[in-house]
């Protein structure tokens, strides 16, 4: 399905993201907030008793200005939550969602 079509495309282009795939399972916060903090540990970074609008926040500082990666944020189906956590996408951040949701919402 969507899940394995996006590993799909990262395993395809990996070369493209010479600093990182980043996975997060965006189906609720907490899980949110738990992918956050796993890839803020494979950076080496600390997260701390943070919320998980801060982890994120410190986490994409320190991605976004590094070279190109990729944010793969899967199971996206609250329109709300993802604009609070997705970056704007740019030359050197791509981001790619799945989502459940129709394209009429």
């Amino acid at each position: 399905g969507k899940s394995a079509l996006a590993a799909r495309y990262a395993a395809l282009h990996r070369e493209m993201y010479g600093d990182g795939v980043f996975y997060f399972n965006a189906e609720s916060l907490p899980a949110l907030h738990m992918s956050i903090r796993q890839n803020m540990r494979k950076l080496g970074m600390h997260s701390g008793d943070s919320g998980v609008f801060d982890d994120n926040e410190l986490f994409l500082q320190h991605v976004c200005t590094k070279g190109k990666v990729l944010l793969v944020y899967d199971g996206a189906d609250d329109l709300d939550l993802l604009e609070k956590i997705v970056p704007n996408a740019s030359s050197r951040v791509h981001v790619l969602v799945t989502t459940r949701m129709s394209a009429d919402h």
